[in-house]
């Protein structure tokens, strides 16, 4: 198999949970190695797929990647809902709220919303509950990442997934379904002991 058709036949087979040990161990390699024509993205996403934590400092290694956010994106997405270690890397969830001048497009900023809304669904946080928001609120964020806030507002709250707008539909701060999950979310916040 020529090069990307190669990686990418080994993704398939790690979401199948059919990659060997082997090709993983050739993977690991490959993204070591600056001298291997592959993406880095690609190759990720495969040790991410394997489920193999002990790669876990290797993925983490991506986390503070300003030359391709997509990279951290990817590598926080990996390491909090793939390997389920949000409690380790809450602080890099809270670092990515706050904002980070090399994600201009804020792709790192929405997982990390995504993630805090997951993790207070189990765990209670005042602080990240807050950040998510503050986001939802500051009208000079990027709406994306509004709407990737309230999404997890709505989740830390208890929403089941099928009783909010679908992942690819348009949603907008100024929908009557953001202005009332925000509306929800502040009465929670303010009904807190």
């Amino acid at each position: 198999m020529p090069g990307q058709e190669k990686w990418g036949a080994l993704l398939e087979k790690a979401k199948d949970g059919l990659l060997s040990e082997h090709e993983l161990d050739q993977v690991v390699a490959a993204i070591k190695d600056p001298g291997v024509n592959a993406d880095p993205y690609t190759l990720l996403h495969i040790i991410g797929r394997a489920m193999d934590v002990s790669n876990e400092e290797l993925v983490a290694s991506y986390l503070d990647w300003p030359e391709d956010p997509m990279l951290s994106r990817l590598a926080l997405q990996i390491l909090c809902n793939y390997w389920g270690l949000t409690s380790k890397y809450i602080s890099y969830v809270r670092k990515f709220l706050s904002n980070v001048d090399w994600d201009v497009d804020g792709d790192v900023r929405q997982v990390a919303a995504s993630i805090a809304g997951e993790h207070l669904r189990a765990t209670w946080d005042d602080d990240l509950f807050r950040s998510l928001l503050d986001i939802s609120t500051n009208e000079s964020d990027l709406p994306e990442v509004r709407v990737a806030a309230i999404r997890a507002l709505a989740r830390a709250m208890g929403h089941d997934w099928d009783h909010m707008p679908a992942i690819n539909s348009k949603v907008s701060p100024g929908d009557e379904w953001y202005r009332h999950t925000l509306e929800q979310a502040f009465e929670r916040f303010l009904d807190r002991p």
